[in-house]
């Protein structure tokens, strides 16, 4: 994928449309720091979990709530 294709991309299971974010995007970056700060102040990974996926809604409010456990679960660790 180019670093700069921001077409959004089609899921044949349920047709929700993604857009794909770079490594470098705001809200990858935003989701990766709120997980990780959480994390390092002894918060528990379920809560850090949850504000992470309400940090990348508030970034992608296009993405059904539904999804958006998928698309964090493959950034943070």
């Amino acid at each position: 994928m180019d670093r700069f294709d921001r077409t959004p991309k089609t899921n044949s299971e349920d047709e929700i449309v993604i857009v794909p974010c770079m490594e470098t995007a705001a809200c990858r970056v935003a989701v990766t720091r709120a997980y990780d700060h959480l994390i390092s102040s002894g918060a528990d990974d379920r809560v850090a979990f949850e504000a992470a996926g309400k940090v990348y809604a508030w970034h992608h409010p296009e993405v059904p709530s539904s999804r958006v456990p998928y698309v964090i679960a493959e950034w943070l660790p």
